[in-house]
């Protein structure tokens, strides 16, 4: 079971639009279950934090515009905010063969450290 934990920094309004483009486990070569989650290293407030929208293929698993990513340090100080699970899941289901794994990050404050958990599983 292949996991990613990539740490993404971005700046006031910046964006992300695919935070895996490039890696290995962009395109799923068999039915595959994909577990995300995140942690914004800004605690959730009004008009701050990070939005993230992920999408399998054609399908979108959900809306950057409307799916906030929980906030606060986990463990840590800085950018260690380490995603909880099965708290901080944003994403849990299964791509199919080919699909492209997009996860967009959205920053909607004054700039802010993700750290995100993408977990793949092979499906037989």
């Amino acid at each position: 079971m292949p996991t990613i934990r990539p740490f993404v920094t971005l700046a006031a309004g910046a964006s992300n639009n695919n935070v895996i483009s490039g890696s290995i486990y962009e395109y799923q070569s068999r039915p595959t279950r994909i577990v995300i989650a995140g942690r914004s290293a800004t605690a959730v407030a009004a008009g701050t934090g990070t939005n993230i929208g992920v999408q399998f293929g054609a399908r979108t698993m959900c809306l950057a515009s409307e799916t906030a990513l929980p906030g606060g340090l986990v463990g840590g100080t800085g950018g260690n905010a380490s995603p909880q699970v099965p708290e901080d899941v944003v994403v849990d289901d299964i791509a199919l063969p080919g699909d492209r794994l997009v996860i967009a990050l959205t920053d909607r404050g004054a700039g802010d450290t993700t750290q995100l958990l993408v977990s793949l599983t092979e499906i037989m």
